[in-house]
């Protein structure tokens, strides 16, 4: 309220105002004026201010602004690399004859001297006469088996599952899968179609005819190049003509069921 409006207050305004008029100033404490001179003249009162400003504004790093971007490259970084499981390893050979492995031949028993050749896309060739157990440590064996030309897929994931290729291009190739294949997939190629194998126990086998995919246990889907023919049931297998007739679902015929009986007893036991 200013002077000049005096005549709109109402009675008790008025004494209200003369009240407040009439307060006396409220002398300054003297150790506070002290001690305030004495800050203000060594500093100290400039000082605190700094640090009571530097909290609220810390000074601005432009890399902090990217440390968690690379905190998370890092990251993804270590995933990938650390991802695949390690390279296949040849632990068992039966049979004579030789392997070729990417054009380079070799006895069948030494293998010493082609196991450390193996790696994904190499393509190896067993003569008539001999097998090789092919593992994947921690995720598959696999027995490719006498007469066969086969392309060995890549090396499964450990953190993040993956599609893996494979192509066979004549004899037969028995799959055995372990806990660390979980989340996987294997693709096996051939001239008359695919299976995509998720485990557990399957066989796929390539003649000059036909192309037989068998499931004995676990998961696995059939694809051809015409339609894909889904799911196969345990103990069921898909025949693939390659001259164009209509492909047939049978049940496994039982010599080749003891076959891979046989197979996944050789690999299960210690």
């Amino acid at each position: 309220m200013n002077d000049g409006n005096q005549h709109d207050l109402t009675a008790a305004q008025r004494r209200a105002q003369d009240a407040v008029r009439s307060l006396t100033r409220p002398a300054a404490d003297p150790d506070f004026r002290a001690r305030l001179k004495q800050d203000f003249m060594t500093g100290a009162l400039a000082q605190q201010a700094g640090q009571a400003d530097a909290a609220v504004r810390k000074p601005f790093r432009p890399w902090m602004a990217w440390a968690p971007v690379a905190t998370a490259a890092v990251i993804l970084v270590m995933v990938f690399v650390t991802n695949p499981l390690p390279a296949p390893q040849v632990i068992a050979v039966t049979g004579e004859g030789t392997v070729t492995v990417d054009g380079r031949t070799f006895s069948a028993a030494d293998r010493d001297a082609y196991a450390g050749l193996l790696g994904p896309g190499s393509r190896l060739e067993v003569a008539a006469g001999a097998s090789v157990d092919i593992l994947y440590p921690g995720a598959m064996v696999m027995r490719v088996e006498s007469g066969s030309e086969f392309d060995l897929p890549g090396r499964p994931g450990r953190w993040i599952g993956r599609r893996l290729d494979g192509w066979l291009k004549a004899g037969e190739v028995s799959i055995m899968t372990e806990e660390g294949f979980h989340g996987n997939h294997l693709a096996v190629g051939t001239p008359d179609g695919t299976a995509v194998i998720s485990g557990t126990l399957a066989n796929v086998m390539v003649n000059d005819q036909v192309t037989c995919i068998c499931l004995f246990e676990g998961h696995l889907r059939v694809e051809s190049p015409d339609a894909d023919l889904g799911n196969v049931e345990a103990g069921k297998r898909w025949v693939l003509h390659r001259d164009g007739s209509a492909p047939e679902y049978l049940p496994i015929a039982p010599p080749h069921q003891e076959h891979m009986e046989a197979f996944a007893k050789d690999r299960r036991e210690p």
